[in-house]
């Protein structure tokens, strides 16, 4: 028994992203440089998705934080020079109501300021063409006019910062994360060096309203972290890290495959100095995180890009799974996705609530934490009890039993928490330091809301048997 724990167009496109930064610094515009600080707010566990009914229920479980709806220019600037602040207001409000420290995402989309729509404004994002329309949000690209895209930034960042001067009538609570853009390369229309121009200038403008602000790099798509970590070796194809049977060697020659790892290496390795916290979303099987973290993790010290991970949308979706993917499921994915993310280096995570909120598509509906009419899946409480149960946790890490892994061990002052399963019925000696614990059975029935728990005092040699479904041992020798 142990206990482990394309060339030419990337050359002309860089020529334009240094004139830009060249012709920012000689007006006397240097960018100051980024800071890693005052992330504690985000390190542990937040939400997305909180529609109108869903708020009580975002402040009982216990969530610290939350990823807003975006602000979209188009949305609130409808005119040059005419922001209604109506909307964004009703959120920051909610926001504070609920204790929850805002994540805001913003979105460069206007029918007057950027090309990629035309016409009428923007009364909402479905109003965009949709051809412009990534699962019900329109992409951002670079700015027509700069210098109004900075104002507004400005004016938004100045209204929710909480330093008494153009606030919002009745702020009590400071926005400071703002993340520059919702998710790449989906969302983002354009190349990856005008997104290095765009984080620059985008940061730029936040940091002269509130130069303590964090920025947020825009969320690396899912399935895009899932082929390059494929196709580079870091996932098995046995596990279908694309949801369907694929070839390694085919996904290499696939167009998409290098157009996609071009722009992430574009934008670590030149944009690394205009963001603060690289955001990695992880919507997949447990089993696919570890691979995930090991591609990023890589490239960014290749980069010498250390920053904190966040995750600010992560569950445990299995593609194409209609019909499999229970509620049952949905909790034991709850567990694993939670223990496996933290222990490959992301600190902090949003899972999404509910499944109605605007653009959500119906397989992603399957892993929401709320059913269609606002009331909790078993997976909220399996949700709610893991994160009362490892708050405070100081290091966390996996346990090994002769080469297989069976779950992950929390280390904290007043008693370890494990967290086991196999996915094979697996029976062996239990791998923990006391004689004396609690035992937690994640909440897997409809109707359930508290575990079913137990204390147990036995001799470690006795035999356990593990299942798929995690159990949750708490020591209680300290």
């Amino acid at each position: 028994m142990c206990l482990t724990t394309k060339a030419d167009n990337r050359n002309s496109l860089r020529t334009h992203s240094e004139w830009l930064l060249a012709a920012i610094l000689c007006a006397g515009l240097c960018v100051r440089a980024v800071h890693a600080d005052g992330i504690s707010d985000l390190r542990g566990f937040g939400v997305c998705n909180i529609t109108k009914e869903a708020w009580p229920l975002a402040t009982e479980l216990g969530a610290g934080w939350w990823r807003t709806p975006p602000i979209v220019w188009g949305n609130v600037e409808f005119r040059r020079g005419q922001i209604t602040f109506d909307r964004l207001d009703k959120v920051m409000r909610q926001t504070q109501e609920a204790n929850l420290v805002p994540v805001v995402p913003f979105i460069c989309n206007s029918s007057w300021g950027t090309p990629l729509t035309a016409g009428e404004p923007l009364a909402a994002p479905t109003s965009v063409r949709s051809s412009q329309l990534v699962y019900g949000f329109p992409k951002s690209c670079f700015p027509v006019d700069i210098n109004a895209w900075q104002r507004f930034v400005r004016e938004v960042v100045e209204r929710y910062d909480y330093d008494g001067h153009n606030d919002m009538p009745g702020l009590k609570m400071r926005a400071q994360f703002w993340q520059l853009g919702r998710e790449i390369p989906t969302e983002w229309a354009d190349t990856p060096f005008r997104l290095v121009d765009f984080l620059q200038i985008t940061g730029r403008a936040i940091r002269e309203a509130d130069p303590q602000a964090v920025l947020i790099l825009p969320g690396i798509e899912s399935r895009a972290l899932a082929m390059l970590a494929f196709a580079d070796g870091e996932l098995r194809a046995d596990d279908k890290p694309l949801g369907y049977d694929a070839p390694r060697e085919g996904v290499r020659k696939m167009a998409e495959f290098e157009d996609t790892r071009r722009f992430i290496e574009v934008v670590l390795q030149i944009g690394k100095g205009f963001f603060d916290v690289l955001d990695t979303h992880l919507l997949g099987q447990d089993v696919l995180i570890p691979g995930k973290m090991r591609w990023i993790r890589n490239l960014m010290r290749r980069s010498n890009c250390e920053k904190p991970i966040i995750a600010l949308e992560a569950g445990g979706p299995i593609v194409g799974s209609e019909g499999e993917y229970s509620s049952i499921v949905n909790a034991e994915q709850t567990a694993k996705v939670l223990c496996a993310a933290l222990e490959n280096g992301v600190v902090g995570m949003a899972f999404p609530l509910s499944p109605n909120f605007p653009g959500t598509r119906s397989e992603y509906q399957m892993l929401t934490l709320l059913a269609a009419g606002a009331s909790p899946k078993p997976s909220y409480f399996t949700l709610k009890m893991l994160m009362q149960l490892v708050r405070g946790y100081e290091s966390v890490g996996p346990i090994d039993h002769k080469k297989r892994n069976i779950g992950y061990v929390f280390r904290r002052t007043r008693g370890d928490v494990y967290v086991l399963w196999s996915d094979e019925v697996y029976t062996l000696r239990l791998p923990v330091e006391s004689r004396n614990f609690r035992v937690y059975h994640i909440i897997t029935q409809p109707g359930q809301t508290e575990p079913a728990t137990g204390v147990l005092s036995t001799d470690i040699t006795r035999k356990s048997k593990l299942t798929q479904t995690p159990v949750v041992l708490v020591d209680l020798s300290r």
